[in-house]
């Protein structure tokens, strides 16, 4: 009776939250007239190969003007763990109560391992990117790093070939950094940060995906940062800088994790808006839950005359979605429990940015899911695949 009752709330949580249309940010107002669009999400792993057609079919509606290309912030596939939605249909199991953290099930060793080696990634492009008909821009999130195993876990791991494996099976090349469709060949990159300048504004995608943060590399990722800002100071044809990454920096609303190297960064971005008074956004997910103004905290608040910088995240692309943390009410208003979706950018002509989030709803999963899926999976994927009722984002 107990779980038919917390079901029973669930699926009213739900209905409200889809239903709900997201409030803009203090600190990225509407704009009047955009001149261009791009969208933006992350977490696509367990339920990312519903949700994200869904997210494709949706942007490829929006115009006037259309959305330019979807940025897709890492956890592309579970990788210590199947995903749900790539398990054999005769495979029940995702029909289940919603699995705790300390209740994971259990692969044989083999069955994991062909899964890590060539089946989730390529999953990944054929189900997730080929459904877009934009460029589709990638960052490497944590649960990328968990291709040889996760050291959370008990088990042995390897950062640095799951990173030079994750350059190769992208195709991730300092020439083209963007995918479409099943674009394959390239030359790789050495590095997992990078940047692009679109539009007169310049997007940094930066790599905090492992333990060690932004110094996974000693200090030549932040090295990089801080040439690129001190280039796009001066630079008059940047009118904007939109940061990407996967974890939140650190004292944020969204989650309590001190990521290696994060005060530097958050402060290092803070110090060039102060001194170029260009526009600055910093993107994140990692969290399975929409969250505006993350950095607007009692903390950051202290530690400079400044607003804090302007923050946004939205892990809603497939992950077990996770209810807000404890947050005043006013915020709550403008974010979002339970909700699948992207966050669509509008840009105006200035390069001022106003953020809005798009949520997804069960109708359409269904229609944009492959015709073989099956509707019990839909329905697992929309009313279970959520973590109650745990409160706030999971550290790494």
């Amino acid at each position: 009776m107990l779980m038919k009752l917390v079901a029973l709330l669930m699926l009213l949580m739900l209905a409200t939250s889809v239903s709900a249309q997201a409030t803009h940010s203090w600190c990225a107002p509407p704009v009047a007239h955009p001149v261009w669009r791009f969208a933006f999400s992350g977490d696509s792993r367990n339920c990312g190969d519903l949700v994200m057609p869904a997210i494709a079919k949706g942007i490829q509606q929006i115009d006037h003007p259309g959305v330019d290309f979807y940025w897709h912030l890492g956890d592309f596939r579970w990788m210590d763990h199947i995903d749900a939605d790539m398990r054999d249909a005769s495979d029940h199991e995702w029909q289940g109560p919603p699995w705790e953290c300390t209740e994971q099930p259990q692969w044989h060793s083999s069955e994991l391992g062909g899964y890590r080696a060539k089946d989730a990634w390529t999953d990944f492009v054929a189900h997730q990117i080929r459904p877009f008909t934009i460029p589709v821009y990638l960052g490497i999130g944590n649960h990328e790093l968990y291709k040889y195993g996760r050291e959370l876990r008990g088990d042995p791991t390897d950062e640095v070939q799951s990173r030079k494996d994750y350059l190769q099976a992208f195709c991730l090349s300092d020439a083209k950094r963007s995918r479409v469709g099943g674009d394959t060949s390239c030359e790789p990159s050495p590095h997992t940060y990078y940047r692009w300048i679109h539009n007169d504004v310049d997007f940094i995608n930066l790599d905090d995906a492992g333990p060690h943060g932004f110094k996974f590399d000693g200090d030549t990722q932040l090295n990089w940062l801080q040439d690129v800002l001190r280039e796009d100071q001066t630079n008059p044809m940047v009118k904007t800088i939109v940061v990407g990454m996967h974890r939140p920096l650190p004292q944020n609303a969204a989650i309590d994790d001190d990521v290696a190297g994060g005060t530097e960064v958050y402060h290092r971005l803070l110090h060039f808006r102060e001194q170029s008074h260009k526009n600055l956004y910093v993107l994140a997910s990692h969290c399975h839950f929409m969250m505006t103004d993350v950095y607007d905290t009692s903390e950051l608040r202290a530690s400079s005359s400044e607003n804090p910088l302007c923050g946004m995240v939205a892990g809603t692309a497939g992950a077990r979605r996770y209810q807000l943390p404890s947050v005043d009410s006013q915020k709550i208003v403008k974010n979002s429990n339970y909700d699948y979706g992207y966050m669509l950018a509008d840009v105006d002509a200035d390069g001022k940015v106003a953020f809005e989030f798009h949520p997804i709803a069960k109708a359409e999963l269904s229609k944009a899911a492959p015709l073989e899926t099956p509707k019990t999976l839909v329905n697992w994927c929309f009313d279970e695949n959520f973590n109650f009722p745990r409160h706030g984002c999971i550290k790494y």
